[in-house]
């Protein structure tokens, strides 16, 4: 969830009067990871294996494990699991978008620089938020966000894939990035 502590005093005392209104976005948030997630079992990047789309359950679980903080008040959801909800999301969410993007690579569906992404999805917590966290003792929000940009990025070449298929039924490889 966001830092409303860091925001100006204006602001912090109405996010603490309508706490809603940050759950409400970041739920929403969290709903769109979710509805890349299925686009990507939608577009056939994963190829036509089921194991290879079984593998999608592991960053679901992640995200529902976001969706969670959204819904839960704070205490509860840093307390409901040995390991609170929003890092058991971000571990899961890592490995699984790993484990998803080197099927994507495997599966070679998707042509030049974007299938990639995927697999870019899930090493961006290890190489960069994870490494932060661990040296500074706290999450790092900025990152984060930049996660979300990869995501965002994730979300592109899934609606440009998906949206190059032709009448035959073929995709159009295209270099999209």
């Amino acid at each position: 969830m966001g830092a409303v502590k860091d925001f100006p005093a204006d602001l912090r005392l109405f996010f603490e009067q309508h706490d809603y209104l940050l759950r409400s976005l970041f739920f929403l948030s969290q709903a769109g990871f979710v509805g890349g997630l299925h686009g990507l079992l939608m577009s056939d990047a994963l190829g036509r294996s089921p194991s290879g789309k079984m593998l999608l359950v592991i960053p679901l679980a992640g995200q529902l494990c976001y969706g969670a903080t959204a819904l839960l008040p704070t205490p509860t959801v840093m307390t409901l699991l040995p390991l609170p909800l929003p890092q058991l999301g971000a571990i899961l969410n890592a490995v699984g978008m790993v484990l998803v993007g080197l099927v994507v690579l495997r599966a070679g569906v998707w042509r030049g620089r974007q299938r990639w992404v995927p697999l870019l999805t899930g090493l961006y917590p290890f190489a960069v938020m994870f490494p932060v966290l661990v040296i500074t003792g706290h999450p790092p929000r900025l990152l984060i966000g930049l996660w979300g940009l990869i995501w965002a990025l994730l979300g592109h070449c899934i609606g440009r894939t998906t949206g190059s298929v032709q009448s035959s039924g073929h995709p159009k490889h295209q270099t999209l990035l």
